[in-house]
């Protein structure tokens, strides 16, 4: 009996730390999407390349800190409503999970922000 509590609160922390690291990420993703609109001022500036610039910015002043292994900035893009789309992937490694998958878990996520064009309350 005290084997299989061991092994269902193991299996807890571990699906625990797993998604807490993955919802990181997607903080990360959207506070990254939000700075981007944040630093447009025009959508004039809102092209693809200039997000990606100010992406690859963002990221290399960001301390993501030992939740992440191999952090990419995967794709940014632009769409026609001045909708800023950022998608990053990275490794993360779970407690005792890194013992069954010793190189980690590749996970990914997406965040997107509109850039305001008008000034004054926003009516969205």
């Amino acid at each position: 009996m005290l084997a299989l509590l061991l092994l269902i609160g193991s299996v807890t922390v571990a699906i625990t730390g797993a998604y807490l690291q993955t919802q990181h990420l997607q903080d990360m993703a959207d506070a990254q999407a939000n700075s981007i609109t944040r630093t447009m001022r025009t959508p004039d500036e809102a092209s693809g390349s200039a997000a990606w610039e100010y992406a690859s910015a963002y990221l290399a002043e960001v301390q993501p800190g030992q939740d992440f292994h191999a952090l990419r900035l995967e794709n940014v893009s632009v769409d026609s409503d001045h909708s800023v789309h950022v998608y990053l992937s990275a490794r993360i490694r779970p407690p005792l999970l890194s013992i069954l998958v010793p190189d980690g878990i590749e996970v990914t996520a997406h965040g997107s922000s509109r850039l305001k064009t008008s000034q004054g309350p926003s009516t969205d």
